[in-house]
């Protein structure tokens, strides 16, 4: 998957006029390559034609808001041959001529002859161990074997991949009870969302008599409906307590029980709030 747009995790980044952060995607699949625009404001065009999903050929003039740009399929692209230049040829002579010189310095010292009297390590090793005979025969200590480091378990993943990306959460009063919506974007690098393998979690604080604030001891997992890729969902949790109660709120997205994206209010909660477990 081939991501366009503005943000700078984007692999075609342009900062041309009308284009969305994640505005448009190139996928590969078993006929071809598609183009698919991720809802962006001022659409995708393919020559004259607004699309929303289309499959590309070679020649094809991309419009992606301001940026224009031509899609080519190339095949067979070598890589250039690398030229050794002189100075790169004496480096590699030097260098030969050291390791000659180094050779030829171990072939001497190993063919000198030994002074006489004096074993090599070889002999010695060979001789008999003679041992008196009122000495008792000690074995030598086993040596004791090294610590075996504990195995630890992978950490999460710090970069967040943003697959079920949380575009905006937002706070509001529904018959005296404080509800939180949740705007969220399905973008996973997959032909088909499955809605089973989403997670929204919201965690809510309290505030205490002396303005602090507590963590609530339920995460609050919401309900998943049938979603399909590429599209916005909104959601919507109730808070608790009363109004005066309200501390903040984080809120974590995961696909395939891994997390995706995360959001806070104030952000640091973010840092102290534990990741639940996912369910």
């Amino acid at each position: 998957m081939l991501w366009i747009g503005r943000d700078a995790d984007c692999h075609v980044r342009l900062t041309e006029d009308g284009v969305s952060d994640r505005h448009a995607a190139i996928e590969r699949r078993e006929d071809g390559y598609y183009l698919c625009d991720l809802d962006s404001a001022t659409g995708v065009r393919v020559g004259e034609q607004r699309v929303k999903q289309h499959r590309l050929a070679s020649g094809d003039d991309v419009e992606v808001g301001a940026a224009k740009f031509r899609f080519e399929i190339l095949h067979g692209v070598g890589t250039p041959r690398r030229t050794v230049d002189a100075l790169q040829l004496a480096a590699l002579t030097i260098v030969g001529a050291l390791i000659l010189g180094q050779l030829g310095l171990f072939a001497w010292i190993f063919t000198q002859p030994h002074p006489a009297g004096e074993l090599t390590r070889p002999e010695r090793a060979a001789l008999p161990t003679v041992v008196a005979p009122d000495s008792p025969v000690v074995p030598p200590a086993p040596r004791p074997a090294p610590p075996v480091a504990p195995v630890l378990p992978a950490p999460r993943p710090v970069v967040l991949t943003r697959m079920i990306r949380i575009d905006r959460v937002n706070e509001s009063l529904d018959d005296g009870r404080l509800l939180l919506t949740v705007q969220a974007k399905a973008q996973v690098g997959e032909r088909v969302l499955d809605p089973r393998a989403v997670g929204l979690c919201v965690q809510f604080y309290f505030r205490n008599p002396d303005d602090s604030v507590t963590l609530w001891r339920h995460p609050l997992w919401l309900k998943i409906p049938d979603w399909d890729n590429f599209t916005s969902k909104a959601f919507t949790a109730l808070f608790p307590g009363g109004p005066d109660e309200y501390g903040g709120y984080v809120v974590r997205s995961y696909y395939r029980d891994q997390l995706q994206d995360a959001v806070a209010k104030p952000i640091s909660l973010l840092a102290q709030t534990p990741e639940p477990m996912v369910k």
